[in-house]
């Protein structure tokens, strides 16, 4: 394993991380996506304690919504697979949602500011994440996204 992927995700993370309180409004969460250029923003409770995470991915059943629904033939194909509908049908509900706590996934699964880039990569693509809060000692310190690590074993390469 290249030495980068050995190091502290601590050394590649994002420090700067856009963060919201559940009780914010989801017009205030997309406006800080935007302003920041971010992808996502990790909800914090009372001394910087990650309680969830919203992404792009849990703002999209709104543009479904504002643009007229879901096709007949994409619900369709929804609802005769199984896996999907329970999806589907929490989804649905962040179309009408107002607050960030009704949009953000949760609880939000954080990387160890300790671990190393490795570990955090066998996370990332086990669950399927594109970003992970980092905390030390259960507080929020940093940001871990796919292209960090992407960058990391470029720069071994």
């Amino acid at each position: 394993m290249p030495e980068r992927l050995k190091a502290s995700v601590g050394a590649i993370m994002s420090r700067d991380v856009p963060t919201l309180a559940r009780d914010a409004s989801v017009a205030d969460a997309v406006r800080l996506l935007l302003e920041r250029g971010a992808s996502c923003a990790v909800v914090v409770e009372e001394g910087n304690l990650p309680s969830g995470i919203i992404t792009e991915r849990d703002l999209l059943p709104m543009a479904t919504e504002q643009g007229g629904g879901l096709p007949g033939l994409v619900l369709r194909q929804i609802l005769q697979d199984e896996r999907h509908i329970l999806d589907f049908l929490q989804q649905a509900r962040k179309a009408h949602a107002s607050r960030v706590a009704d949009v953000m996934s949760w609880p939000v699964q954080c990387a160890d500011i300790d671990m190393t880039v490795g570990q955090v990569a066998a996370i990332m693509e086990a669950f399927d994440y594109r970003q992970l809060p980092v905390v030390r000692e259960g507080r929020l310190v940093g940001l871990v996204t796919r292209h960090d690590i992407v960058r990391a074993i470029a720069d071994k390469t």
